[in-house]
């Protein structure tokens, strides 16, 4: 039984012996879920925990289910799984979106990470980019004078591969899905970033990806373009050390700017580098409104603030 719940129940008027409380639910056969506890805790009994707060473990990925719900693809099988990681009253441990401190068997990446998904139901990949487009809504993107505006863009064809800068908003999420492509002609999901300020992402030869932006004057462009000088303290965004921000130790508070849009905890990133894999993060500190973490980065390593802040210490 969970530590919100307790067991207990005060001794019966009559001075008999204490009641025994009700099973919170019959036991269920084995590999089926356990309906909800009772919405009521008995009379006597300790409120429950409050719930943890949701973390993204890994800031630009989603989880492949949800990325088909997003857009609009997957079916039957892919709707009943986002619906429930959707639902506000899922149990977060088991969300393939958050981390909740389990060190052990990371069912993300062995399902979501470049495998087959779970529900053998296909709704990773065999999407046709007149689906992506049709889905997006935006239809192909358009490109004028270097920089791309929201839409659907393949790599090579449309634009060239390289590192882009994606421009952002303080306090809306901007994001970026990349599909790579399949035998075929189809592609499916690789990753997603979803990112407040700034971001930067390697688009490679052959992959689609979508670019919506947090409004419509962002633009997506080729990172030797950017006029990007941020001065401290560096507010949400990412950020490459040596060049954006220097080297050294950093104070991580809350962005109060993104913190009502953010989806997910505030929190800073360490990141090796931009494969989006689960080797590229070396550190993570999440902060909540009035606490400050400490983080320390080198040069060539990448800081994301999603939702944060950071003072030179």
């Amino acid at each position: 039984y969970g530590a919100g719940g307790c067991w207990g129940a005060p001794p019966s008027a009559s001075g008999g012996a204490p009641q025994q409380p009700p099973a919170p639910y019959p036991q269920q056969p084995y590999g089926q879920p356990a309906p909800p506890p009772y919405p009521q805790q008995p009379y006597g009994a300790y409120p429950n925990a409050p719930q943890q707060p949701k973390r993204k473990a890994w800031p630009w990925v989603l989880g492949g289910c949800l990325l088909a719900f997003v857009l609009g693809l997957g079916g039957c099988v892919g709707c009943v799984s986002c619906a429930m990681f959707l639902d506000p009253g899922y149990n977060g441990s088991f969300d393939l979106r958050y981390h909740d401190g389990y060190d052990g068997y990371d069912g993300y990446h062995e399902r979501y990470n470049g495998g087959s998904d779970s529900y053998g139901s296909g709704i990773l990949g065999g999407f046709t980019r007149q689906d992506i487009e049709d889905a997006f809504g935006g239809g192909a993107g358009t490109v004028e004078d270097g920089r791309c505006a929201a839409g659907v863009y393949e790599v090579g064809a449309d634009i060239e591969p390289g590192r882009y800068f994606l421009d952002g908003s303080p306090s809306v999420e901007g994001s970026l899905y990349v599909f790579e492509r399949e035998d075929g002609g189809t592609y499916r999901v690789d990753a997603s970033l979803v990112y407040f300020g700034n971001y930067y992402a390697d688009l490679e030869e052959g992959d689609l990806v979508v670019f919506d932006g947090p409004d419509e004057n962002a633009r997506m462009y080729p990172a030797s373009e950017a006029a990007f000088e941020p001065q401290a303290p560096y507010g949400s965004g990412l950020y490459l050390v040596g060049e954006d921000i220097p080297a050294g130790t950093y104070a991580v508070t809350v962005d109060e700017s993104a913190e009502e849009a953010a989806g997910q905890e505030s929190a800073a990133f360490v990141m090796k580098d931009l494969a989006f894999d689960d080797g590229s993060i070396t550190d993570e500190k999440y902060v909540v409104r009035g606490g400050t973490q400490t983080v320390e980065v080198e040069d060539g390593e990448w800081l994301e603030l999603y939702a944060a802040m950071a003072t030179p210490a």
